[in-house]
């Protein structure tokens, strides 16, 4: 499939059929995603697949942890539709940050001065996950970028025992519906000269 065909044609995806994922198929997903762009090349990703009975585990770490923004006062409903679709998907790919330029949201909080590098390590960890979302769409499989486990992050790190900072999840797999037709808003092109 050639690339524009599959940025057309990629979903988020919120039902999966009872079906797995072979390892090579999630080892080119995260293959994919360590091919990304990255600030400096600082690559700051780091990943943790869970399928099975440790994926359900961590659901329910997410389930029973999350926090409750002032900034989004659906975020309940949310964070559980979430695990939900986490419980249904076959595969969770955690996606981290390293921090190797920031050390990390908890340094960040007591030096500002490095939030330029975390946001940096961020904006290149965006592009990992979109290149594991495109390859997943190439391959014939669905996902869905799940932002909610950000509200549980230091307890799922705790479980983990980690000191990387938590920053998505993927849930994957075969899609159980027919996709829907994606329909784009309008936008203006404007070219300054």
């Amino acid at each position: 499939m050639d690339v524009l065909k599959t940025i057309a044609s990629r979903r988020s995806i919120r039902g999966f059929l009872k079906k797995d994922v072979k390892k090579d198929i999630i080892q080119k997903i995260i293959e994919a995603g360590r091919l990304a762009p990255s600030s400096k090349n600082c690559q700051p990703w780091n990943f943790i697949v869970f399928k099975g009975k440790a994926k359900t585990e961590i659901s329910n770490v997410i389930r029973k942890n999350f926090k409750h923004p002032a900034w989004y006062s659906a975020q309940q409903s949310s964070v559980i539709k979430s695990c939900d679709i986490i419980d249904q998907a076959p595969v969770l790919i955690l996606v981290f940050n390293t921090g190797p330029r920031s050390n990390g949201e908890k340094k960040v909080a007591k030096n500002s001065e490095l939030i330029d590098a975390l946001i940096a390590e961020i904006g290149s960890i965006g592009a990992c996950i979109e290149n594991m979302l495109l390859t997943a769409t190439s391959l014939g499989l669905g996902s869905l970028w799940v932002g909610d486990v950000r509200n549980t992050d230091r307890a799922v790190e705790k479980y983990l025992k980690t000191d990387y900072d938590l920053i998505a999840g993927i849930a994957l797999g075969y899609h159980n519906y027919k996709l829907p037709v994606k329909k784009l808003p309008k936008y203006i092109l404007k070219i300054n000269k």
